[in-house]
């Protein structure tokens, strides 16, 4: 059941409803913060990356007890799930080294 709420959590957001971030949430409560892993993460290679949810990507910080989260949306607020997933497949899981927050991050520890 906590599956089929959940496909239903990112159908609604792929039609730029945010209520679906609330209700992933509670669903993520609800079976006691195990929702399942998210498209491509098993696959990162970047050395940074941290986590990913619906529409955003988290990874190191810049500074010690920090962190850096990218989140995909239009200016209206839509999310924006497919080019999250583009970014991942594209940098986190392949070209990492081409990302722009991979270099940031690099930067800390030269």
């Amino acid at each position: 059941m906590i599956n089929e709420l959940y496909g239903l959590a990112l159908d609604l957001l792929h039609q730029g409803q945010e209520e679906a971030l609330k209700l992933a949430a509670l669903i993520g409560k609800l079976s006691g913060g195990n929702q399942m892993s998210f498209y491509g993460d098993q696959d990162v290679k970047c050395p940074f990356y941290s986590k990913s949810d619906i529409a955003s990507i988290s990874c190191e910080g810049v500074e010690n007890n920090m962190a850096t989260k990218n989140i995909f949306r239009l200016p209206s607020g839509a999310m924006l799930k497919e080019d999250k997933d583009k970014y991942m497949c594209k940098y986190c899981n392949c070209d990492y080294e081409k990302c722009r927050v991979y270099k940031m991050l690099m930067a800390k520890y030269e």
